[in-house]
């Protein structure tokens, strides 16, 4: 049990207001404080805290292993009153489902001056969870302790302000990820204190390496598969121990097999599709990163992959993209106008801001066929497999990682282009460049799916 000694302390201020002289006297009551019991919350909260603490992570580590990049964003709207007494955490609280947290911050800054004793009192509503404190104070009644109502009365300011530093909310239904909105009542002010109910993430960690031990490289090829042999020699002269995944949709009548040395080649149904293919490929990288290429690109002298792993350690993106050759602007923005109700995109060649300490690389939202990306991040949004999407599809990927990754393109690094043509690139173009029917489909799935009116 601690006590504080009652002290009376009279200031007597004097200043200016507009040429005028002004008196003022403030008289301030201290009353003295007992505590009368800790409960057992104590030994609950401490850790947990900590471990609310550390759950969101949101960006890489620099270590022996690397954790997942992940953005933070503001998940829901609070609006705070300018004229409130009351200090409060308004952003930022975190605790584990069926667990408790600490809601440190709260105060009330200033008191409005009455005759008499007045009773100050605090309320506390949740839908969620229950109130409880971590210790009482002598002088200061509590009512609803344990349940999902909460309220403090006293006479004294300062214990009031006392009793609301030991505040505890515990989470009683459970949710994987969902905010608690905390109501807060005082006098005639009304604050809402958000609190994120969150599992703790663990993180994918992958383990440090060569180049080529941390990427893999994804090759949809479909026909054209002298210009896929292209791809691959390119790869093997200069990343000889990097591993291939080819996806292949070629029907069984054209089908050769390129199965060799760190090369996996999966043979799929055929005319099954672009963007079938690019999840077929993805699904087998167990890397941290992974390199797509269509079969048409190749690598060159200036294709510098550990150019593109570095930006993506040291950066907080999750997909680089290089340059093909002749091409340095070869980018695009995507705008969605509008609201949720009616909204249309806009797609135009150009990209943001150049990226501070990495010249030559810019920020953009969509990016060549020529990418490294985080495999983790980019499974989360995967390829849309729908017939809509066999043929032509490059840039619905990129719509639909808008706002969930952040993407940029460096002109350092360089890729080919390989524009010879045989028979069989004509048999491709027959499938490739399709009529206004298969137009009509696409065009009908991307507005249903992206809640699009144009």
């Amino acid at each position: 049990m601690k006590n504080l000694k009652k002290k009376d302390i009279f200031l007597h201020l004097i200043f200016f207001v507009a040429g005028s002289c002004v008196s003022l006297s403030i008289y301030i009551h201290i009353e003295p404080c007992v505590i009368k019991h800790v409960e057992p919350a104590t030994q609950m909260v401490a850790p947990i805290v900590l471990a609310a603490r550390e759950q969101k992570i949101c960006a890489r580590k620099n270590d022996t292993m690397l954790t997942l990049k992940k953005i933070c964003m503001d998940d829901i709207y609070n609006y705070v009153d300018g004229r409130s007494p009351v200090s409060y955490p308004a952003h930022g609280l975190y605790v584990m489902p069926l667990r408790a947290v600490l809601i440190k911050g709260l105060r009330i800054e200033w008191f409005i001056p009455r005759r008499g004793t007045q009773e100050e009192k605090v309320e506390f509503r949740a839908e969620k969870g229950v109130f409880t404190t971590l210790c009482n104070y002598e002088n200061v009644y509590i009512e609803g302790k344990e349940t999902k109502r909460m309220t403090i009365r006293t006479n004294s300011p300062s214990l009031l302000n006392l009793q609301l530093q030991d505040i505890v909310y515990r989470n009683t239904e459970f949710d994987t990820n969902i905010f608690e909105k905390v109501l807060l009542r005082y006098l005639e002010f009304n604050i809402t204190i958000p609190i994120h109910i969150q599992h703790r993430q663990v993180p994918w960690l992958y383990r440090k390496g060569t180049v080529e031990e941390r990427v893999t490289v994804i090759v949809k090829t479909f026909l054209r598969y002298h210009k896929a042999k292209s791809a691959i020699y390119s790869i093997k002269r200069l990343y000889p121990n990097t591993r291939i995944i080819i996806a292949d949709d070629t029907p069984p009548t054209n089908f050769t097999n390129l199965q060799g040395i760190n090369m996996d080649h999966f043979r799929m149904p055929g005319f099954t599709g672009y963007f079938a293919g690019r999840n077929l490929g993805l699904s087998q990288v167990w890397t941290e990163y992974f390199l797509y290429m269509d079969d048409d690109l190749y690598f060159t002298n200036g294709t510098r992959l550990d150019v593109l792993v570095s930006f993506l350690d040291k950066t907080n993106f999750h997909l680089v993209s290089g340059a093909a050759e002749g091409k340095k602007r070869h980018v695009h923005t995507l705008r969605v106008l509008g609201n949720g109700t009616y909204s249309c995109h806009r797609k135009e060649q150009r990209h943001y801001q150049e990226i501070k300490g990495f010249p030559g690389c810019f920020v953009a939202d969509l990016v060549p066929n020529f990418f490294l990306g985080s495999t983790h991040e980019v499974k989360s949004i995967g390829f849309d497999p729908h017939p809509a999407l066999s043929r032509v599809g490059h840039y619905a990927f990129f719509l639909s990682a808008l706002g969930r990754i952040r993407i940029a393109f460096c002109t350092t690094v360089e890729f080919g282009h390989n524009k010879t043509t045989t028979e069989a690139d004509a048999a491709y173009r027959s499938f490739r460049y399709v009529g206004p029917e298969y137009y009509k489909m696409r065009g009908h799935h991307e507005l249903f799916k992206y809640n699009f009116a144009c």
